[in-house]
């Protein structure tokens, strides 16, 4: 498993580095984004152009984030004590920020009697989650500030997948616990940031539901990943009239190059490609008053990375004649709060919240020990966890014709076929191996290697997708059976990838998806550039190619070979496959390495089986997003029929048969091949007027379709029986037979 290393505004740093020639080829098209986001930064001239630009960036950021919860329903805040420090005091509060989403909180508030200004306080990736600023938030409260900080999700009493008996999360990290949930919100269009930006809002309704606060001065800090959800929440929430941002601020000109990339609510989907940087959270809160707070040895982010973004937004608030609102601090140390820092904060913050009436000089208060802060007894705030919240999304199945331009722009297939470099041939026997790399893209080069049997004539092609390295057993055995065999090792993929990583590669994923791509779809694109390798080949069949993929690369085949009937047929093996059990638990496994921006909105996995339409698939133990094999019997439908209506007008009879999937699993492609009647009573013989075959569609388990039948009854017959012959397929794609049998008495 990647060791992660979180800090700051955008990225959380992975130990173990990147693929380098994918982050590379990402770099190359992230500088490019900038570079036209600067150009259009550049032609901002006047007030009403810098208005429209913020209007831009507030909207586009809802979008790419999913939107936010509505809000509804009461906060159900309950205050679980409270500790007296003399001129403050502290309370332990909890409230909703969704229904059954419970927020743990501190609230640090003055004990005389008053309306006060208000600071949201926003927690980074740090251990002590809310208790982390207690000195900062202390000071406020005695110099005349309601102070709210409160646990984000992953931290604190608000762990993820907490399991009461061993009183662990099943992931004990912050990070892990949040690229969970982001992977789980990727597919359904979310970014994981939407419910911590929700969270601060809801805290900011707190604190203007207490009569001791004045809800038109509302102040917002953070540091470090607080510092991050602090820009995001005061571009997205109008009543935050000041902020101040810490250990924050470079733009990914700086960042992408490094292979910095934020994890899951630090990283937008479609960020860069929409013209998007961090000098926009700045912008988009002007002319308001923002103090940006850096140290100079920060280890994660030198002061001089902050430079440009900085000198940027100054630009940009001169046009409202409010440069004196931007200011910036630089205290001593390393990645963090020093004492000059948090000075520099309450004379901010008196200055902006208070009309400059106040003294910013550091008190020597009480420090609590942690614990000593929790609001709950247990250290557990309890209710539902945030997987769940995601997972009850509305979702709006759509059509598979609606489906197929959705696969194409994630592969973003419109590229011609490569030009295969080959290097050296090794003899193995009854086959040779050849070396072979291609541009998949502009600047991006992929290798693989070429399988190839001895023995003369056409053969069948076999596109073998790996995902870990080449040369793998089962490739080497389809060679051995007398296929020509290009084992293909698609882009960004480590040589030596851990499969018990439960993460995968989350990094290269959410870069591509920050400049607007999708990993497994362009893994996708690049199957289908090795498909045009085999078809062009003299030695095989282009009518006989099939592909074939184990682990989560079967997804990216399955993706493939929706929009390309040149794989005749696909045979996968230990595949994921349905994204519903990606929401069984707080955990999965690779979610990232399969996450299809937004797909399980409107479609699910099985959906890309039923577009190879006719070619076969065979799926070997699919499992579930832990890895465990799913019995076959559980996946089977398991169809009824019943005549549910029936009406007569003279010697035409009208039937209704209701076709029923008892499940367990989805039946899909359903369709009745053959309607016979057999005479049971009376005399004569039915004749149809409807004939097979009818096609049914898809039946999801629990789920009905209605047929209507229609025939000529003789009236010398008086009873009968009707047979339905059919066929259908299971959500990975295995052919099924039916007959079902009702009898009719008109």
């Amino acid at each position: 498993m990647r060791k992660l290393l979180c800090v700051g505004l955008l990225f959380c740093l992975s130990l173990s580095a990147q693929e380098p020639v994918f982050l590379q080829w990402a770099n190359g098209i992230a500088q490019a984004q900038l570079a036209q986001r600067d150009q259009t930064i550049a032609a901002i001239k006047n007030v009403g152009q810098a208005e429209a630009r913020k209007l831009y960036v507030r909207q586009r950021i809802l979008q790419i984030i999913g939107g936010l919860p509505a809000r509804s329903g009461p906060l159900n805040a309950q205050v679980t004590g409270i500790i007296d420090q003399g001129t403050y005091h502290i309370e332990k509060v909890f409230f909703e920020s969704l229904p059954g989403l419970r927020v743990s909180a501190n609230v640090y508030a003055p004990n005389a009697a008053g309306r006060y200004p208000a600071v949201l306080v926003q927690i980074g990736h740090f251990p002590e989650a809310k208790a982390w600023p207690q000195l900062m938030a202390a000071n406020l409260a005695a110099k005349g500030f309601v102070v709210i900080a409160f646990d984000p999700l992953g931290e604190g009493e608000r762990q993820q997948g907490y399991n009461m008996v061993t009183r662990m999360p099943l992931i004990n990290s912050d990070v892990g616990q949040h690229l969970m949930a982001g992977a789980q919100g990727l597919i359904l269009g979310q970014n994981f940031g939407r419910y911590e930006i929700f969270d601060a809002m809801r805290a900011i309704d707190y604190l203007t539901s207490r009569a001791d606060v004045d809800d038109s001065k509302i102040g917002a800090t953070g540091c470090s990943g607080g510092g991050s959800l602090t820009y995001y929440t005061m571009v997205l929430e109008s009543r935050i009239k000041v902020a101040a941002p810490a250990c924050v601020g470079p733009s990914y000109k700086w960042g992408i190059p490094l292979g910095a990339v934020g994890d899951s609510e630090q990283s937008f989907a479609n960020f860069l490609s929409s013209g998007l940087d961090s000098p926009d959270f700045f912008e988009a809160f002007a002319p308001l008053p923002i103090l940006l707070l850096n140290t100079a040895q920060d280890e994660n982010f030198p002061p001089s990375a902050s430079d440009p973004v900085f000198n940027e937004a100054k630009s940009f608030y001169s046009l409202y004649k409010a440069s004196d609102k931007l200011q910036r601090f630089t205290g001593p140390g390393g990645h963090g709060m020093p004492l000059e820092n948090r000075q520099a904060l309450y004379a901010f913050m008196i200055q902006w919240l208070k009309g400059g009436k106040g003294d910013a000089t550091e008190l020597p208060l009480n420090v609590l020990p942690n614990d000593q802060l929790n609001v709950t007894a247990n250290g557990y705030v309890g209710g539902l966890d945030i997987y769940q919240v995601i997972a009850a999304t509305p979702r709006d199945p759509n059509s598979l014709e609606e489906m197929l331009p959705a696969v194409q722009r994630l592969i973003q297939n419109n590229h011609q076929a490569p030009l295969p470099q080959y290097g050296a041939i090794t003899d193995l026997g009854s086959y040779v191996s050849q070396d072979l790399s291609f541009v998949t893209e502009p600047g991006l080069t992929i290798s693989g290697k070429l399988l190839i049997p001895k023995a003369a004539g056409h053969k069948s092609g076999v596109l073998y997708v790996e995902n870990a390295a080449v040369s793998s057993t089962a490739a080497q055995q389809l060679a051995l059976g007398g296929r020509v065999v290009l084992d293909l090792f698609p882009r960004a993929i480590f040589p030596s990838v851990d499969p018990s990583d439960l993460f995968g590669d989350w990094v290269d994923n959410l870069l591509a998806t920050l400049i607007g791509r999708n990993l497994p779809g362009m893994r996708a694109f690049d199957i289908l550039r090795g498909v045009d390798i085999l078809s062009g080949r003299a030695d095989v069949d282009p009518a006989r190619i099939s592909g074939a993929a184990s682990d989560i690369a079967g997804i990216w085949l399955l993706l493939a070979s929706a929009v390309d009937t040149r794989l005749g047929a696909i045979a996968l093996d230990h595949t994921p496959y349905s994204y519903k059990h990606a929401f069984a638990s707080a955990i999965h496994r690779r979610l990232h390495d399969g996450a299809l921006t937004g797909f399980y909105l409107n479609w699910d996995l099985g959906d890309l089986v039923a577009a190879l339409g006719s070619r076969p698939i065979s799926w070997a133990n699919p499992t579930d997003w832990l890895g465990n094999v799913v019995p076959q019997a559980s996946l089977a439908p398991v169809p009824s029929a019943a005549i549910t209506r029936q009406a007569k007008w003279g010697p035409i009879i009208y039937l209704e048969l209701t076709v029923t999937n008892a499940g367990p699993g989805a039946a899909t492609a359903a369709n009745i091949s053959s309607l016979s009647y057999q005479t049971i009573a009376g005399s004569g013989s039915v004749i149809p007027i409807s004939r097979a075959p009818i096609p049914i569609g898809d039946i999801a388990p629990g789920a009905s379709r209605v047929i209507p039948i229609f025939l000529i009854m003789p009236s010398t017959l008086s009873k009968f029986s009707v047979t339905e012959g059919g066929t259908l397929k299971t959500q990975i794609g295995n052919s099924l037979t039916f007959s079902l049998q009702q009898s009719v008495t008109p």
